[in-house]
Parts: structure tokens; sequence; C-alpha cells
């Protein structure tokens, strides 16, 4: 369970990911969205260390049938630029894998959130930096402002970037957050499910929910994780917040963003009052200090 403070500085994209065979979708605003199954024939790919081109050119087969189709088809062309670079592109992405150390998955699996230090290079943060003035230029049909009018602060988001964007979807399938999942959760599968940007600046006063990303989506099981990739430094008080352990939680219903109204119809139990628990002793908090490149690896639940 996380939230983001409502005054922050924020520039951050983030990779979901899941070791599963199928997915029925997520819902966002409402509405369920990206109702896909993931074919079966790549169903068991061997993703281990030394194995992750393969992994990063054929776990991206997210489509809306069961029809054979190019893995990449379903994301934007990712640019002649990245393609020349792509056998450099997928060895530092095996080197992140094993900054992943057995320590770290114990951590994990205790608090359901670690922090992986410089596993994303500068260049590609440099490159991620570039890529978020095109989406603000290029926004989305999901895209949302969610910063008020009185606000001095901009607060932006938008999903699926990779499947428009090609900065985006060379960075899905060749930057190393796929390889960081795969090994943190020592799978050997594991899916992308989708991109989300973050540009959260200071002076804005709408807060971000107490929330389990799983409740927004269609699917089960434990093993999904998000690898959230912050583009500047950010200071532990303006940086996400983490309810130690609640990945072991049952899933919670959802929150608009927006505004904070819960979701209907979704059959489960209501937030409980994180910050009155905290208050009270009841629950701890996790805070980190992140810099651009860190990678911040926690549950979907």
């Amino acid at each position: 369970m996380l939230k983001l403070p409502s005054s922050t500085c924020i520039l951050a994209l983030c990779f979901h990911a899941a070791t599963l065979s199928s997915s029925e979708g997520f819902l966002y605003n409402g509405k369920l969205w990206l109702s896909q199954r993931l074919p079966t024939h790549n169903a068991k790919l061997d993703l281990t260390v030394g194995s992750h081109r393969k992994f990063l050119l054929s776990s991206m087969s997210m489509q809306s049938d069961s029809t054979a189709h190019s893995s990449e088809s379903w994301l934007a062309k990712p640019g002649m630029a990245v393609m020349r670079s792509k056998s450099r592109l997928i060895a530092e992405a095996e080197h992140a894998a094993t900054l992943v150390t057995q320590e770290m998955r114990d951590t994990y699996n205790r608090d359901g959130v670690i922090v992986v230090r410089q596993a994303i290079s500068q260049e590609w943060v440099e490159h991620l930096r570039g890529a978020c003035v095109t989406a603000q230029k290029e926004a989305g049909p999901f895209a949302e402002v969610l910063h008020q009018q009185t606000d001095t602060g901009t607060y932006f988001t938008d999903l699926e970037l990779a499947r428009r964007l090609p900065d985006f979807s060379a960075f899905s399938l060749y930057g190393p957050c796929a390889a960081i999942a795969a090994s943190l959760m020592s799978s050997q599968a594991v899916r992308f499910l989708y991109d989300q940007l973050f540009i959260k600046q200071q002076g804005v006063s709408v807060p971000t929910f107490w929330h389990q990303d799983q409740g927004y989506w269609k699917i089960s099981g434990d093993q999904v994780c998000s690898v959230f990739v912050p583009l500047n430094a950010v200071a532990p008080e303006e940086g996400l917040e983490f309810v130690v352990g609640s990945h072991a939680w049952d899933l919670h219903n959802p929150q608009r963003f927006a505004d904070g109204t819960p979701y209907t119809g979704t059959g489960l139990q209501p937030m409980p009052d994180v910050d009155a628990a905290v208050a009270a002793g009841e629950m701890e908090l996790l805070r980190f200090k992140l810099e651009a490149g860190d990678a911040l690896v926690f549950s979907g639940r």
C-alpha cells in the first residue's frame, strides 16, 4: 500500500510487470481497459540471467486475440538510434539483473519494497527526460492533468506511452526494468503490463490517496511488481510512502486519483484509515531518498 504526498517534485516513469500467463486487464477511473490476453505460446520463456535478450524481445506480447504476432507489434517502433545500440542495452539490462541480491529479495518479500541503486544508466535518464516533454505535447487518451487551477505546480500523468511513443517503447523493450523485475521475483517468466508517467511538481495541493496498485487491475496472484524510475532526485519526505508488510494484506477497494472517491461494485473491502493507524503506532511507513537512475521496486499489492 502506497501514496504520494501532495507537495513534491517527481518526474518518474513506472514499469509494471507480472509473472502470469493471462490477464483480463485493469480498471482505470472506473473503466475496464486493455482487456487483452497474453498468448500461451510464449508463457514459459527462459528468462534466467544470460538470456534476457529473449525476455526483452519476447515477453511483451500482450494481444487482443490468440493469433501469433511479432512480440513488438503492440508497441511503437523504438527507432533506429536505439536499434543500433541494442546489443549494448541488452548487456546493461543483464548487468542490472545482477544488482539484485538475495538480501534484496528477502527484504522485498518481508517489506514489499526495495531500492536498486543506480540500476538505470544516466544515458537512459537523459533520454527519458527528453521523452517526457514529448509525452506532455502528445498526450494520450488516458492522460490526466490533476492539479487544481489555483496550484502553482503541475501534476500530469499518462498511461501506456510505450504503445504510442518510440522513446518509451525503446525503454520498455531494451531498458533494464524487465530484467530487474525478473531477477527480484526469481522468475523465469514475467509479462510487461503497461507503463505510466508521473510529473508532479511542488505547489500541487492534490494528494495521492493510500492505495494498492493491484486493486485497479483484474490480475490475480502475488508475483506482480512495479519498477518506479525517478528522473530527478527525490527527498524522503517528497517521495512515495509505503506501509511495511502491506503486500501481505487482502486487496482493498481502489479510489480515483482525481478526487479520492471509491470505485463501486468491486466487492473489495474499504480502505483502512492508514494515517490514523500510523499515528497510533499500529503501522510502520517506509520512505526512501532517491537519485535519478535508482529503481524503486514494490509489490502490486
